[in-house]
């Protein structure tokens, strides 16, 4: 078991550096509990790190508040170029994500730490996280695995070649994960070895009580008038 766990993480640091790349984060839209830094040069008293608010508006100094609900960072950057064009002459603005918002999917079934995960970057997939739910426990059953993606009778359910990918390396189908998505790892109905051996070593436990008891009860007996 250690062996597959080791090999888990393995596919999840490969799936991670392959996965990852800046146009994830390029295409990453803003919205509430993000923070962006803006540095423009010419005015470095614009320059700061702002929160977005729940309406998905920014306020910066002297700017006015604007909108940046669903707009990417380069969006944004383009944005407060615009605004500044008129009073600046052409300003050198640069803008970058300095905290992004809590974005978390829910892990069920046989991992070792079930319960929600947060997501580290826009394009983490399904290795990255049942690694970051320890991994699969010794009852899981790894070609049932399903993302469930939405809810009620709309709802999808997305099967995971798991154990293909363990034994192939493949990582075709280590599909991205979404916001409040559900990933569901089946069980095995057979016991793990694990469990056979601590039922066995219990039974075993018990039998040893009772033959000390019959012996003892024998003796009490032999020595009774």
């Amino acid at each position: 078991m250690k062996r597959l766990h080791c090999l888990l993480l393995s596919l999840a640091f490969l799936a991670n550096f392959l996965g990852y790349t800046p146009a994830a984060w390029a295409n990453y839209t803003l919205d509430f509990g993000d923070s962006i830094v803006v540095n423009i040069r010419e005015v470095p008293q614009y320059s700061g790190s702002y929160p977005i608010q729940p309406d998905g508006m920014v306020i910066i100094p002297h700017l006015d508040e604007f909108q940046v609900r669903g707009l990417t960072v380069k969006q944004v950057q383009e944005v407060i170029t615009r605004r500044l064009t008129g009073t600046i002459h052409n300003p050198r603005v640069s803008v970058i994500l300095a905290a992004w918002r809590p974005r978390t999917v829910t892990v069920l079934g046989e991992v070792r730490s079930p319960g929600v995960v947060v997501l580290g970057s826009p394009d983490q997939r399904v290795i990255d996280t049942i690694a970051a739910a320890g991994g699969f426990t010794d009852r899981d059953l790894r070609n049932e695995v399903f993302i469930v993606r939405g809810n009620g009778a709309s709802a999808q359910r997305i099967p995971v070649a798991v154990e293909t990918m363990m034994e192939t390396g493949d990582l075709t189908n280590n599909y991205k994960l979404e916001p409040g998505d559900r990933l569901q790892v089946g069980r095995n109905p057979w016991p793990s070895f694990q469990e056979v051996l601590n039922v066995t070593q219990t039974a075993v436990g018990y039998l040893g009580t009772i033959s000390l008891l019959f012996i003892l009860m024998q003796r009490f007996s032999g020595n009774a008038p």
